[in-house]
């Protein structure tokens, strides 16, 4: 199993973000009061992180396993997250995690 560089999950995190909000920017007018934006934004970053989840196993011929599904699920809320409130609050989030780990070691 290969190990994952930090610099590559931020990337994979900001491009699934971006494509959440392209897509929610567009079902947006079409669902316009007929489902809450949190919850479509909720939808769309679970089917785009399970997507790119299934390829990148499918191009690195990785075996689907438990940690596999779980790691997307994580990966989803992830980008729910900071597709619902902006990169900036996920990245003072991730530096908040950080100090705290700092101050405990």
């Amino acid at each position: 199993m290969t190990t994952v560089d930090l610099s590559v999950i931020v990337m994979i995190v900001f491009g699934l973000m971006l494509i959440t909000n392209m897509i929610t920017q567009v079902l947006k007018k079409l669902t316009w009061n007929k489902i809450p934006t949190n919850l479509l934004v909720f939808i769309i970053s679970f089917i785009c992180s399970f997507a790119a989840a299934l390829l990148y196993c499918h191009f690195k011929a990785i075996a689907i396993t438990w940690i596999v599904i779980i790691v997307t699920v994580a990966l989803a809320f992830a980008v729910c997250y900071s597709a619902m409130f902006g990169f900036d609050k996920f990245t003072e989030t991730v530096e908040s995690w950080k100090k705290i780990k700092a101050l405990k070691s």
